[in-house]
């Protein structure tokens, strides 16, 4: 887990760079095809041009998951079900996402929710307790990755 974890966390932090720098250089083009800040977004519409983090934001909400978290845990009364929700962000179409350790640590059951309303079970990639961070991946093609 430990050098090819820290590979996709670079990658992560890596893209989060690039939509900056695309959202502060409008002429500078070079993102995949894929890449929601490349397209204009409906919700840009409404913010206003002189608020370039709200444009990136706005350009890069696809992009946000829901993660339904089911934890089972064996208590004195027998076994314990219990929910959790936290987010995450898609970094790559293919499927992987980006999320908190906590919000993974311990789970039987991951789902993701995406901003079309859809929603896939997940699989545990990698997490790391010492960055507070954690991948997790469906099995979809062609999602917006930020």
């Amino acid at each position: 887990m430990g050098s090819r974890f820290r590979s996709h966390v670079v990658l992560f932090v890596a893209m989060l760079a690039a939509v900056s720098f695309v959202a502060g250089c409008s002429e500078e083009r070079r993102l995949a095809q894929n890449n929601v800040a490349q397209e204009p977004a409906q919700a840009a519409a409404r913010v206003p041009a002189d608020e370039p983090v709200a444009q990136v934001a706005a350009q890069v909400g696809p992009s946000v998951v829901q993660i339904n978290v089911g934890v089972t845990q064996n208590t004195p009364f027998g076994p314990q079900s219990e929910e959790g929700v936290g987010s995450g962000v898609i970094y790559r179409e293919d499927g992987y996402i980006v999320t908190n350790n906590h919000v993974v640590e311990g789970a039987s059951e991951l789902n993701v929710a995406f901003a079309d309303g859809t929603t896939a079970p997940a699989e545990l990639v990698g997490r790391d307790p010492r960055t507070e961070l954690a991948v997790i991946r469906v099995d979809r093609e062609g999602l917006p990755a930020a």
